[in-house]
């Protein structure tokens, strides 16, 4: 089987950021845009043997420290049957316009233009709705994070109310993984309250990450 090259990485990188003009080349195999403090985009993840990638769609909250971008949100490029699917790198050229609809369709929220905050707190919700898929706390606290940024201190506050509720109402074993669960609520809360340490992370992680030249648009409240 064909292995990937730094060449075809190129290709494929190209092929994709063709297909989604909306997105820049943040690196080799991802593309992203930023839409006030999220980015999101598609990651097209290669195999460890380099033979095949899986495109991911997803997006990442800038309004906390983070060392890596990560995949929150994932959706997956999926077969016809539905099964999750990598496409081979020797098949690229076969198989790159059908896995384009399939991720434009997938896809939670616009690839290009401004984005409502309703339309992103929906998109958390249809993906933490799912069967399947992984809810953390994390997904709770993006989303007070989010209100707070956007002045929907409002909203903030009923996140932050259903965040303690699904929390309290984990498993005996998942709440003592977790820890001490007044102790998150406290410093989500805090975290929320103080706009202009968010600004500060928010422009340390657009430097840290090197996201200063993608795509920008706004979130609109």
């Amino acid at each position: 089987m064909i292995k990937l090259t730094p060449a075809l990485k190129k290709q494929i990188t190209n092929d994709w950021a063709q297909a989604f003009p909306g997105l820049g080349v943040y690196k080799q195999m991802h593309m992203l845009r930023r839409v006030g403090p999220i980015v999101l985009g598609i990651c097209l993840n290669r195999s460890a043997a380099g033979t095949t990638y899986r495109p991911i769609w997803h997006i990442h909250l800038l309004l906390k420290e983070d060392s890596a971008l990560s995949l929150n949100l994932a959706m997956h490029y999926r077969s016809k049957n539905g099964s999750v699917s990598a496409i081979p790198v020797q098949w690229h050229a076969n198989r790159f316009a059908a896995a384009v609809e399939r991720m434009r369709t997938s896809a939670l929220l616009p690839m290009e233009g401004d984005v409502y905050l309703s339309q992103v707190l929906d998109a958390y919700e249809r993906w933490m709705k799912e069967p399947g898929n992984p809810v953390g706390s994390h997904n709770f606290e993006d989303r007070v994070l989010l209100c707070a940024w956007m002045n929907r201190l409002d909203a903030a506050a009923y996140f932050l109310r259903e965040a303690e509720d699904w929390l309290r109402s984990r498993p005996d074993y998942m709440r003592e993984r977790f820890g001490n669960i007044d102790e998150w609520l406290e410093r989500v809360r805090q975290a929320a309250s103080n706009r202009q340490e968010l600004e500060r992370i928010l422009k340390v992680q657009v430097i840290a990450h090197k996201l200063d030249k993608l795509p920008t648009s706004e979130m609109l409240p």
